[in-house]
């Protein structure tokens, strides 16, 4: 398909140069200027159709190259399903990491935690940290939980609110 547009594009090159060099030495003559005027639009065609011609002809190069990559990769996830070895899934959310209980255990003493995000609501101020725990700063004083369903049990008893 590609061989073909470069040939019409090098065909209407040729045959509009042609064209021009017949029809200028008659250009006084309407037939002369009209072959100058058809010749010149025959090269400047065929010259867009040669740039048409080969961005197509990259463009099947890269779906090529796509479809290579495409075989490796279902390739590389076989190998790996037959290894044993679990890959990610593809479309869906990243699996939950918890680090296990002792996974710090020899390495000294764990990292201070990085503050995630802040809210504030109805009074009450909660600061989250990179190791999952949650600091409420509540009318009845400062609490903190381990997780996220501490904090919820905490705040559905009323523990929020102040003792009044």
């Amino acid at each position: 398909m590609v061989v073909v547009l470069i040939l019409l594009a090098l065909s209407l090159v040729g045959v509009g140069g042609a064209a021009v060099v017949f029809g200028a030495p008659i250009i006084q003559i309407e037939r002369g200027y009209t072959m100058v005027l058809a010749g010149t639009m025959a090269v400047c065609s065929g010259i867009l159709l040669l740039g048409v011609a080969l961005a197509a002809q990259r463009l099947g190069r890269a779906a090529q190259e796509l479809v290579r990559i495409r075989d490796r990769l279902q390739r590389m996830e076989m190998s790996t399903a037959s290894s044993g070895v679990t890959a990610m899934p593809a479309n869906g959310p990243l699996p939950a990491f918890s680090p296990s209980p002792g996974a710090n255990a020899g390495y000294g003493s764990p990292a201070e935690p990085n503050v995630v995000g802040q809210y504030s609501s109805g009074g009450n101020a909660y600061v989250m940290y990179s190791d999952g725990t949650i600091l409420a700063d509540t009318p009845s004083g400062k609490h903190r939980f381990r997780s996220l369903d501490e904090l919820r049990a905490f705040t559905s008893g009323g523990g929020e609110r102040a003792n009044a």
